[in-house]
């Protein structure tokens, strides 16, 4: 490789680091007692049979967004809500075994 190649890679690898550091900054972490109340009656409902590991906020397209980080017999699932207590994504991990050969 060239020099300038070289500084044109190492440029793209800080703009990266310094494009997924900003995403995560905006990641806050709080409480349960910080949540608004219908995100609390929605958390108390979906949370059932689950270990909580924690709650975070972020604004996402102009939004906040409330997450809630779960485990569920031994595998991790997040849960995001709108401020009005809506799931709008659930993520959540699944072993390879059970997904459907392609």
């Amino acid at each position: 490789m060239t020099k300038r190649s070289d500084r044109f890679l190492t440029m793209l690898l800080v703009v990266a680091f310094t494009a997924i550091a900003a995403a995560n900054a905006q990641e806050k972490k709080i409480a349960k007692a910080d949540l608004p109340a219908a995100v609390q009656k929605t958390v108390d409902a979906q949370t059932q049979g689950a270990t909580i590991r924690g709650f975070s906020t972020e604004i996402e397209n102009g939004k906040r967004i409330y997450e809630a980080e779960l485990t569920v017999n031994g595998h991790s699932k997040d849960i995001s809500m709108d401020k009005d207590g809506n799931v709008i994504e659930v993520e959540e991990e699944v072993s390879l075994d059970s997904l459907p050969q392609a």
